[in-house]
Parts: structure tokens; sequence; C-alpha cells
């Protein structure tokens, strides 16, 4: 997952990143983050001239960011496995 802030205008924060956001961005937080154990596991921080309060920002947004996209994986498998289920018998 990936969180940066945005310059064009005022600063805005912003998950998951496109390339054209990544171009622009004062900060770009790539995140691996384990949401069952709350731990980060990889982290890479570009274009990194940050304020301190502007990191925590990212790290919280990111880490929202990845919690946010295995909920929705792992509600999408379960939904596929109870199909496959359902179907099969």
């Amino acid at each position: 997952c990936s969180a940066g802030l945005l310059l064009n205008g005022p600063i805005t924060s912003v998950v998951d990143l496109n390339f054209e956001e990544e171009r622009i961005c004062k900060g770009n937080l790539v995140l691996m983050y384990s949401p069952n154990k709350k731990k980060v596991c990889y982290m890479d921080l570009k274009n990194s001239k940050l304020q301190m309060e502007h990191y925590d920002e990212l790290l919280g947004l990111a880490e929202m960011g990845c919690t946010y996209i295995a909920d929705t994986m792992r509600r999408h498998l379960m939904q596929h496995y109870v199909s496959k289920l359902v179907t099969s018998h």
C-alpha cells in the first residue's frame, strides 16, 4: 500500500497513489503491513522532504489503507469460497 502528499493546491493526503500522483507528490510512503499482527514488515519513503507531522499522518494513512485492502480481499475470497461450496453440491 502507498500513501503520499500531493502538492497541486492545498496539501492533500492520498492512499494508493497512481503514476501521476507519485510524480507530483511531496512524500511517497510504500508500506507492507500485517493487519493481524499490527506490525510494519517493510517501509520505503521516497521524495522524503517531509515534516514529522506529515510522516506520522502518512504512516497512519498507509496502515489504514493496508488494513482496508486486506479486509476487502479477505471478504471477497470468503464470498468466492462460499459460492464454490454452494454450487458444488
